[in-house]
């Protein structure tokens, strides 16, 4: 009867509140993030890679959770939240069907609506949920009068079979193979946390409006929403803050559900037909939003609860919202794009505590947006925030936005004014480009005028300040990274550009800007790109001799005028480059310009002279009428081919013919009639002291220079230049034997004909040796040519010298190379020299293929090095230095391949390519050691940096692979697909420190077998990916792609040492494997570390980091080092689209088992039905496997296929209440584990006894110079007693416990190479030491393994103006101080010591003054020191405040709203973010006095003002005193007091009652 009267009670005045007015509640918003709907339609099950393995056991050990210890609830929400963060297919998690329904009192009540739910994976097929009575969906206020029952057991719905899974650490064996890593994270995060489901799909009515929504509800009495199925119709949606669940038998439970979640599915989370809501608050008990609130398409205002501190959703296409409000609180916006389509928002308000802005767009398309203001501090991370926001006019960006990101303000067509407060020193692609398409080849102009200041600018991107047509002035005296077009079609701007320090001009950098007249050039100035000044209005120009290129119509129609220089080190000029400039009157050609483009100077209608610092025979000048060439070199002026100019000289040919061993001495210039012969059986040297030119008649139409048969012998050494300029063919034809030594030169042939060879090797017989000289500036435009061309079985060898600055580009330099070329079963042996700055499209340094017996490449020494390829054959490839092609062989023993590229092509250091599909010729490159660093694949999808692999014959065995790019395989490259498959060979590798987008160290498409073994297989730890997978990361194979194989893993280094692979992220491939941006939650040693063990023929997704323990010692010297090459997407070490091989098969032998004893007579009861074992690695302590011993398996397990023989490992087990565990290891390495029950000893009759502990120190040694074990015995007296072995795992600790009164000493076996010490320690025992006799050698290549400490400072309870410019933080390893640092605002108070050794690590604070101070670590390893500020009691005096005048006094108190005090813009205050509202002035009572007074005190702090809504004032009058804000009347507030203290007393007098009957 009580509880009956005071529930009507409760109700009457609820009704009453109700119909006098609007409820009071908190307004508050969230939401999460999606992908664009386009995007998430292809998100299909076929593309989707979820991470996981089968259930072949795939995830062996689970570490971030331990079911018999207190869970980590960082961790926890971290692990329960990855896929609500990971992207908009939040649903997805909703598939279900997997999980059996254990309960079935908790089914849904509404089964269309339950089927509505896991209908969300087929957005095209509509559902319908039918409108239920408030009486079968939710509690009425009726129920709850007498419903409720006197005891209530809360029966929580618990999948049994999943929780023994976890328990056995092995929860993914409970999934099948179709399972989705969103379902079983979130099932597996659930029960981690402590938070089983209590009742899932629960259709709830909200009494007070009628709204039904599906939500899950949670045994920590916290609710999830999901779903809105039935709305009220009415204007205003008001979510609650809490939930009572009514079971099927009407029956409610007593404790309500707080609704922290709300996941609302883009495609039906707001179902119903009558959705009219113009309002929408949601409950500032919420702290997670998922999904998309674009269901509520007619809502016009949303708030953002600051309980919500990192906002992950969308309102995307939400047409009538006007404004968007995130309370204070809200930290860090992280969901991209999230009011696209909102075109009628004009309002977004952003609280002071947000912090970070790091999705991608993330207010990019509001195209009603006019301002916005950034708060203090914030940082933005990824571009597109502001783009296509239309009608933007300003913005101020704050001082800790130092890096303005990509495509930030591109397409702000209104955009007037961009100032900053900070430095900004780079400026993203596309920053502030007018248009967002560039395929849009058509330059949109915008407003824009003021821009932040450049001067600290070091980089600005591609197409930045593209289109920006009323841009003025710029500094970019400090830019030294240009890109593409970055001033393209800034009409305005105008005077002088400073590019003083900028090396590379791109292309089209100031395109179409006419009112540019002089430009600042940098003094090492090395290439101005394709259209770079075109129409530019520069009258001038300096352009340094470090300049090698210019490039296509670079000054076409420019304003050049006068003379134009151009230097010596320029060796390419564009067509057209200074076409149109009719201003020029002369130019003046460097020595280096050997080939002129025929209108290179077409339409300069007032160019007179051309200076040419060369001979007439070097350079082709284009004739050009009216103009006069002058040459500053004479041409040479030989007329015949006499050897000196004596009167009897004989002709060269003369004196070849009658050497007879004798050197023939040059002492003039020859110009030859006929080519010079050394018949077989001829030994010939040719000389010269001084420089001689030896050249040929071109009136004679000459072809070769020398010719040397088979059998002869030649030797050019001396000063000798043989120039090709006159003669038609080879300068050298060689069937014998030749040698070029001394300082030889051979230059400036141009072979126009194919199959030719500037030298041409030719013939089984032939011989070409490069001992020194320099073979340099040849022109190969012809078919399967070269500057030295081996052929039909002959050999070249090179032991120094220089082949140089060659150049093959013509159609047909596919099949040439401007440097060497191999073809049939010739051989080239390079022993020394340099092959460098060639240019020309495959093979630009040794080019090798055959189509029969192999060509064979040796390279044992000597750099090939900067040269560059380029497409010249249409439809064709361009590849690297060296290229393999068809039934060739490459060996690389020494030597170094450096800085190549090629330009849109594959292999920038090694290209190899057999003819597969059509036939498979066996094309083979094997790597033995030398170094391959520093080349380039540029350009997208171009793959293979340092080498391109498309061949199943190439073997990377030794040497070093480093700091080479490409876009997938920065490293090493494998080529395969459904058409070609090739696999790739690797042994004995360490890959570590590369970089990638995905997979850091290797990614993998798994179009072929992938697989990695532990023998002779690779340490792979220590890389770094952006998105997903640091050290290894495959996505999983789509549909259609016509995968091979799988993804074969090891659990072993090559040492037998364990691999500790995680979770790191995941991928899914769309149709042609090169898989999305990784996603999902990364590795975290604190938050987040999933183990992954067990990968075989595994075809899922996988991201993986691998986790590295001390003890683990990289492959011995001599092996493949690849490091520090890097992929803009996958594999910065190695990418693969086909096989990869790393290692070799093989069986593991070693075994050992683990057998358990229980000795507890008496006491069997309390035998557990099971026991946790972990075999774990001796020295490192990792886990390498677990088991469970039981009574059914006879209390024994034997670990099978173990890399290392026993005497390298341990075991353990989880510890046993009331047990004493004892471990002993037999000779075989095999384990008893001994468990004694512990009985208390009789109380009045107490144990004595004693225990001796026994410490190892080791001195002058190494850890792995030490046993695995030491045995230790104690003697009491003359009786040995006991005996103990002491390992690392056990810290080299033992003691002997439980021992009667006596004399006890200790000894130790000898240990081999140690000397011993036995002494007594402070605590009763024994410390023994053991001294290595010899000073160790540190293991060689072995490379430091560092970590990081981040420090990040948190103020409290102060104003920025109080705190000083900067705190000094030291860093201390045990008691040493090893760094120190100061920490400033413009540093976002963080700091990072690097480059640490592990250690002990801790840090301090100089005193603040002021503050107190608190230091503790942090989550990513670091420490967060927070400084309270010490306010007194009392606030500091404000301004005086504008009287008020008087009114008459009120009949009762009045309530008034807070007065603000006018400021006068001198004093300091803090930021707000109220709306000012403008009040009336009024005399105050003096009560309204009083509280206007508190409230100021209490808004001073602006750590405690809380952001109020805008109110009017009520008027003034005797009626009774109203709600501020429903302006109802008092009195319901009155009876609910009244009714909430009857209710307490009644639930305080329930819960006795009940605590009663339960004794």
């Amino acid at each position: 009867m009580k509880k009956r009267l005071l529930a009507g009670l409760l109700a009457t005045s609820i009704a009453l509140s109700i119909s006098m007015g609007d409820f009071p509640a908190m307004a508050a918003t969230n939401d999460d993030f999606v992908e664009d709907w386009e995007d998430a339609a292809d998100f299909t099950d076929d593309s989707y890679s979820s991470g996981y393995s089968s259930s072949e056991q795939l995830f062996d050990d689970i570490i971030f959770f331990d079911l018999d210890e207190e869970v980590d609830d960082t961790a926890a929400e971290v692990i329960a939240e990855e896929d609500t963060n990971d992207s908009s297919d939040t649903e997805i998690d909703r598939a279900a069907d997997s999980i059996e329904e254990t309960e079935p009192e908790d089914e849904v009540q509404d089964t269309d609506a339950a089927k509505d739910r896991n209908d969300l994976e087929n957005p095209d097929e509509e559902t319908e949920s039918d409108a239920q009575n408030p009486e079968e969906a939710g509690p009425s206020d009726a129920e709850t009068e007498e419903d409720v029952p006197d005891s209530w057991e809360e029966t929580p719905k618990i999948d049994s079979d999943l929780e023994a899974a976890i328990a056995s650490e092995d929860p993914f064996s409970y999934y099948d193979d179709n399972a989705l890593e969103e379902e079983m994270d979130d099932d597996i995060a659930l029960l981690a946390a402590g938070k089983t489901m209590a009742h899932e799909d629960y259709a709830y009515t909200d009494v007070s409006s009628g709204t039904e929504y599906m939500v899950d509800l949670y045994t920590d009495h916290t609710a999830k929403i999901w779903k809105l199925t039935t709305s009220s119709g009415e204007a205003k949606c008001i979510l609650p803050s809490t939930i009572y669940y009514i079971g099927d038998d009407g029956v409610q439970e007593p404790d309500p559900y707080t609704v922290t979640e709300l996941s609302l599915s883009y495609w039906s989370g707001v179902t119903s037909d009558n959705n009219n809501y113009t309002s929408l608050v949601l409950p500032d008990t919420l702290t997670d939003i998922g999904g998309s609130l674009s269901g509520f398409k007619k809502v016009e205002e949303i708030t953002i609860p600051g309980s919500v501190k990192v906002f992950n959703a969308t309102l995307q296409n939400m047409k009538e919202l006007k404004t968007l409000t995130f309370d204070e609180g809200v930290e860090e916006i992280a969901s991209g794009s999230i009011v696209s389509g909102c075109t009628k928002l004009e309002t977004i308000n952003l609280p002071s505590s947000l912090q970070k802005l790091s999705g991608t767009g993330t207010f990019s398309g509001a195209s009603a947006l006019t301002n916005i203001t950034l708060p203090e501090g914030i940082a933005i991370t990824e571009g597109s925030t502001f783009s296509e926001c239309t009608s933007l006019k300003s913005i101020e960006l704050p001082a800790s936005i130092t890096t303005i990101p990509r495509s930030m303000f591109a397409g702000c067509s209104a955009l007037e004014h961009v100032t900053a407060n900070g430095t900004i020193t780079a400026i993203g692609n596309g920053a502030f480009g007018s248009v967002t398409d560039w395929n849009d080849q058509e330059t949109a102009d915008t407003a824009l005028t003021e821009i932040p200041d450049l001067s600290q600018v070091t980089s600005i991107g591609s197409r930045a300040f593209y289109g920006c047509s009323a841009l003025k002035t710029v500094d970019l005296h400090s830019v030294t990274t240009m890109g593409y077009g970055a001033f393209q079609g800034c009409d305005e701007l105008s005077g002088e550009i400073d590019l003083s320090n900028l090396e590379v001009i791109p292309g089209n950098a100031f395109c179409y800007d006419s009112k540019i007249t002089s430009v600042i050039t940098c003094s090492t100035l090395r290439s101005i790109g394709d259209w770079a000044f075109i129409w530019a209005g520069i009258s001038t120009i300096s352009l340094p001799e470090t300049l090698n290129s210019i490039g296509s119509y670079t000054f076409y129609l420019a304003s050049l005028s006068g003379t134009v220089a151009l230097p010596d080190s320029l060796t390419k000029l564009g067509a057209s480059a200074f076409s149109g400039c009719e201003t020029i009157e002369a130019i003046q050609i460097g020595s280096g310009l050997k080939d002129i483009p025929a209108d290179a100077f077409d339409g300069c209608t007032n160019l007179t002279t051309i200076t040419v610092n060369n001979r007439q025979e070097d350079v082709a000048i284009p004739q050009i009428d009216g103009v006069t060439v002058t040459y500053t070199i004479p041409s040479l002026t030989a007329d015949n081919d006499k050897v000196s100019t004596a009167a009897d000289a004989l002709s060269l040919q003369q004196a070849v013919n009658q050497a007879n061993g004798t050197p023939v001495t040059i002492e003039k210039d020859i110009r030859l009639d006929e080519p010079v012969t050394i018949a077989a059986g001829q030994r010939v040297e040719i000389t010269a002291e001084a420089n001689c030119n030896i050249f040929g008649n071109k009136g004679n139409n000459l072809t070769n220079l020398f010719v040397v048969e088979a059998g002869g012998e030649l030797s050019l050494t001396g000063a000798l230049t043989l120039g090709g300029w006159s003669n038609t063919g080879s300068i050298l034809v060689n069937h014998g034997k030749t040698t070029i030594d001394g300082n030889v030169v051979i230059e400036k042939s141009t072979l126009e004909e194919d199959n030719m060879g500037v030298i041409e090797d030719n013939g089984s017989s032939a011989e070409l040796i490069l001992e020194n000289g320099t073979i340099q500036n040849h022109k190969i435009r012809g078919a399967l040519s070269a500057s030295i061309r081996v052929t039909e079985g002959a050999s070249f060898t090179m032991n120094g010298g220089t082949i140089r600055d060659n150049i093959a580009n013509t159609s047909s330099s596919d099949s040439s190379s401007p440097a060497v070329l191999l073809l049939g079963a010739s051989t080239f042996t390079m022993n020394g020299g340099s092959i460098c700055n060639n240019s020309g499209q495959c093979g630009t340094a040794v080019y090798l293929t055959s189509n029969a017996a192999k060509a064979r490449f040796t390279m044992n020494s000597g750099t090939l090095s900067n040269n560059e390829s380029r497409l010249y054959t249409p439809k064709s490839t361009p590849t690297g230095a060296v290229f393999v092609k068809h039934s060739a062989e490459f060996v690389l023993n020494n030597g170094t391949i450096t800085g190549n590229c090629a330009y849109g092509g594959a292999g920038g250091g090694v290209a190899v390519m057999d003819e597969l599909p059509t036939v498979e010729h066996g094309t083979a490159f094997t790597m033995n050691g030398g170094t391959i660093s520093n080349n380039t694949a540029s350009g997208y999808r171009c793959d293979g940096g340092g080498i391109y692999s498309c061949s199943n014959h190439v073997s990377l065995l030794g040497g070093r692979i480093e700091n080479n790019s490409a876009y997938d395989g920065g490293g090493v490259y494998s080529e395969g697909n459904t058409e070609i498959y090739t696999t790739l060979h690797i042994q004995n590798a360490l890959i570590t420190g590369n970089t990638a987008d995905q997979g850091g160290g290797l990614w993998f498409c798994p179009t072929g077998d992938a697989k990695l073994y532990m023998q002779n297989g690779a340490v792979i730890y220590g890389n770094t990916a952006a998105s997903a997978g640091d050290d290894f990361a495959s996505p999983e194979v789509a549909i259609g792609a016509g995968g091979n194989g799988g993804v074969t893993l090891p659990d072993y280094f090559p040492n037998g040492k364990v691999i500790q692979w995680f979770s790191d992220g995941f991928l899914y491939a769309p149709a042609g494997n090169r898989g999305t941006s990784g996603q999902g939650t990364r590795y975290n040693a604190v938050e987040y570390a999933k183990r992954v063990t067990g990968v075989q023929n595994e075809k899922k997704g996988l991201a993986l980091k691998s986790v590295v323990s001390d003890g683990v010692s990289i492959p011995a010297v001599g092996s493949l080092i690849i490091t520090g090459n890097q992929a803009s997407h996958g594999g910065g070490g190695i990418g693969a689209n086909g096989g990869v091989v790393i290692g070799e098969s093989t069986s593991l032998s070693h075994s050992i088992s683990v057998k358990k004893a229980w000795d507890n007579p008496g006491h069997e009861d309390t035998q557990p039905s099971g026991v946790t074992i972990h075999l774990k690695e001796r020295d490192t302590g990792d886990i390498v496997s677990t088991a469970e011993l039981t009574g059914e398996n006879g209390w024994q397990y034997t670990f099978t296929d173990l890399p290392l023989s026993p005497n390298h490992y341990t075991v353990t087990e989880q510890p046993l209440e009331g047990y004493k565990a004892t471990y002993y290891q037999d000779a075989d390495g095999n384990f008893i584990i001994t468990n004694t029950y512990l009985t208390t000893p009789t109380p009045d009759v107490p144990a004595v006894t004693i225990s001796v502990p026994v410490e190892k120190k080791w001195v002058n040694d190494y850890k792995w110079e030490r046993p695995a074990s030491i045995h230790v015995s104690l003697w009491n007296g003359d009786a040995k007693v006991k005996e103990a072995d002491l390992t690392a795992d056990m810290g080299w600790t033992y003691t002997f416990e439980d021992l009667p009164k006596g004399t006890y000493s200790v000894t130790e076996d000898a240990v081999p190479g140690y000397e011993t010490l036995i002494e007594r320690s402070d605590a009763g025992g024994f410390i023994i030491t053991n001294t290595h006799s010899t000073t160790p050698t540190p293991t060689p290549d072995v490379p430091a393994v560092t970590i990081s400490v981040p420090v990040e400072k948190k103020w409290v309870n102060d104003y920025k103006w109080e705190r000083p410019a900067s705190i000094h933080v030291s860093l201390w390893n045990g008691d040493a101080k090893v760094k120190e640092a100061d920490l400033t605002a413009d540093m976002g108070w963080t700091y990072t010591f690097e480059d640490l050794p592990k250690g002990t690590y801790s840090v301090t604070e100089d005193a603040v003054p002021g503050y107190e101070t608190l230091i503790e670590r942090s989550n990513a390893g670091g420490f967060i020191i927070t400084n309270t500020y010490e306010r007194p009691l009392y606030p500091e005096p404000i301004e005086p405040i504008d009287p008020i005048p008087p009114v008459d006094p009120p009949q009762e108190e009045i309530v008034t709203p807070p007065i603000v005090p006018e400021t006068t813009g001198n004093e300091p205050s803090p930021p707000s973010t109220e709306e000012t509202t403008s009040v009336p002035p009024t005399e105050p009572t003096e009560e309204s006095t009083e509280e206007s007074t508190e409230e100021r005190s209490a808004e001073s702090d602006p750590e405690e003002s809380p952001t109020k809504e805008t109110q009017e004032t009520p008027s003034v009058s005797a009626k009774p005193p109203k709600l501020i804000q429903t302006g109802q009347t008092w009195w319901p507030v009155f009876l609910l007091m009244f009714a909430g203290a009857g209710l307490l007393v009644f639930g305080l007098y329930k819960r006795s009652k009940e605590n009663i009957d339960h004794e």
